[in-house]
C-alpha cells in the first residue's frame, strides 16, 4: 500500500503535501477559530486561550515527569504485583532515620574531637 508519497522532493515537501490533509478540512486558521467560537473574541483573550493552554499542557508535562523520575510508578507497578505496599508509613520511616537533634549532637562531638584534641596535642609538644 503506498500513501501517494513519491521519492521525490525534500523533507518539507512531504511534510506540507502530509499536512494538506488538514488544511483542506479546515482551510485555514480562521476556520479553525470559527470551529471553536473564538473568531469574534479580542487578540487579547486568544493570546490568554492560547497561554492558558500552554500553561495547562507544560503542568500536566511536569506532574508526569516528576511521577516518572521520582519512581512513582514503579512503586505502583511493584506494589501491584506483590500486594504489599513498597513505602513505609510515615512513623515507620522516621523511627528508621536518625532525628535531626541526634544527628547534630553526633557532628558537634565529632568536630569537637578532631579539631580540638589535635589543637592540644600540638600545643603541648
Amino acid at each position: 500500500i503506498t500513501m501517494g508519497y513519491g521519492n521525490e522532493g525534500s523533507d518539507v515537501d512531504k511534510l506540507k503535501q502530509a499536512l494538506s490533509g488538514l488544511s483542506s478540512t479546515f482551510g485555514s486558521l480562521e476556520s479553525v477559530l470559527e470551529a471553536f467560537g473564538l473568531s469574534d473574541m479580542p487578540m487579547a483573550q486568544r493570546y490568554g486561550i492560547l497561554f492558558g493552554c500552554i500553561v495547562f499542557t507544560c503542568t500536566v508535562s511536569a506532574v508526569l515527569i516528576l511521577l516518572t523520575i521520582g519512581g512513582s510508578f514503579e512503586r505502583i507497578k511493584e506494589q501491584e504485583e506483590t500486594g504489599v505496599p513498597t513505602l513505609l508509613a510515615s512513623h515507620e520511616a522516621r523511627k528508621q532515620r536518625a532525628l535531626l537533634l541526634e544527628q547534630l549532637l553526633d557532628s558537634r562531638q565529632w568536630m569537637i574531637q578532631r579539631n580540638y584534641t589535635a589543637a592540644a596535642a600540638a600545643g603541648k609538644e
